[in-house]
């Protein structure tokens, strides 16, 4: 899993959260979020029949933890 850091961004993260929902969303996924005290967790998943048939039904688990100016999504 790979992990990235963020300093000195000032994000919302609230907002990245959301956004990345929505990019998920309109390429089609079927999204759910979950927040936490200090992390927000996006799960992405396409569910056409045909993936679940052949085994390629996987799910993206997108984790933004820190504080604005300090943070990291893995």
């Amino acid at each position: 899993m790979t992990k990235k850091n963020y300093q000195d961004k000032n994000c919302d993260l609230d907002t990245l959260s959301k956004d990345i929902n929505s990019w998920f969303s309109n390429q089609g996924y079927q999204v759910q979020s979950n927040k936490t005290e200090g992390a927000w967790v996006v799960q992405a998943q396409k569910t056409e029949a045909w993936r679940k048939a052949v085994g390629a039904s996987r799910a993206f688990n997108i984790v933004i933890q820190g504080q604005p100016n300090d943070f990291f999504l893995k």
